[in-house]
Order: C-alpha cells, then structure tokens, then sequence
C-alpha cells in the first residue's frame, strides 16, 4: 500500500511539473498576434524606429535585433521613412530574457527489479527569450499590429540565429488577414 501510495505521488508531482513549465519545443513557433481590425494596412508603405527605443541590455542583440526586424519589413516592401517623422508606421520591440525551471520526468529502475520501478524528475534551469514586435500607425499613434513569440536559449552563441529565427516567425503572417 505504502509503495503504491509513493508511485501514485511521484507520478503526479512528475506530471505537475511538466504541465506547469512548458517543454522549449512546444514553446518554439508559437506566435501570439493581435492587430487593430479596422486598420487599412495596405496603406502602410514606409517604417521608422520609435525615437524613445529602449536597447536590450547586450547592445549586439540590440543591433541584431534591429536588424533582423529591418530586413523582415523590407521583405514586406516597406521601405526606412526619410525624415523619420513622416513615416506610416513606427516600430518598437521589446525584449527579455529570464530564467525558468524545466522540468522533464523519467523512469528510474533496472531490468533486473521490474516490481521496483522509480520515477524521479529532473529539473533544469533554462534560458527562455521573449521578443515582441508593435507597429504603430504614424497618423493616429496607436498599436496597430503587435507579434509575440519566445524560445529557449542553450547558449551565448545561439543569439543571432535564434533572433533571426524569432523575428521571421513574427512577420509570417504580416499583413493580418
């Protein structure tokens, strides 16, 4: 009874801790995306940084970042407003990176003790990203269209393709539909 009553709890305290942190690969491609309704976005044609653009704390992510957002909006036929106060549209991004406890469950035990099965939980501190992109009208000065989307950091030198990878994810369905 005892050993059936440990089972049952290491079973659940397992399933609690995948169900309450998301695994990184069912977090990677989702994209959380809202825009205005009524916006005409074809009428948007030319892009600009918001002047009170806050760079991420690493300043290469910064520039990466800007970058990759740049190049995606180019794709999309927009082109950099010159003055920058007379554009359609004016981007902004956010961006942090935090900390998050993972955790992953597997069967402990031999082949030799098949009535002594074990289930333990491995917990692992990983690096998750978090960028969100806003597009905001240039006449009116509100959000317009905003994308969001995160993805786990294994290492340092993961940055630009991660960003890369990010920020075309956000822009797939851009125009909204």
């Amino acid at each position: 009874m005892r050993r059936a009553t440990l089972l049952t709890t290491a079973v659940l305290a397992a399933a609690a801790v995948t169900a309450q942190e998301p695994q990184p690969g069912a977090r990677s491609g989702k994209v959380e995306l809202e825009w205005n309704h009524d916006a005409d976005f074809s009428r948007f044609k030319t892009f600009a940084w918001v002047p009170y653009q806050q760079p991420v704390e690493n300043p290469a992510n910064h520039v990466r970042i800007t970058r990759a957002v740049e190049r995606e909006l180019e794709a999309k036929g927009f082109v950099q407003a010159e003055p920058a106060s007379e554009a359609d549209v004016f981007v902004e991004y956010k961006a942090k990176l935090e900390k998050q406890v993972k955790g992953t469950a597997y069967e402990g035990g031999t082949a030799w003790t098949p009535t002594n099965q074990r289930f333990m939980v491995r917990l692992d501190r990983i690096s998750v990203g978090t960028l969100v992109v806003q597009l905001w009208d240039g006449k009116v000065k509100d959000v317009v269209w905003q994308a969001k989307s995160s993805e786990p950091l294994t290492t340092p030198d993961q940055a630009e393709k991660v960003i890369n990878t990010v920020v075309t994810r956000l822009f797939e369905n851009y125009p909204p539909r």
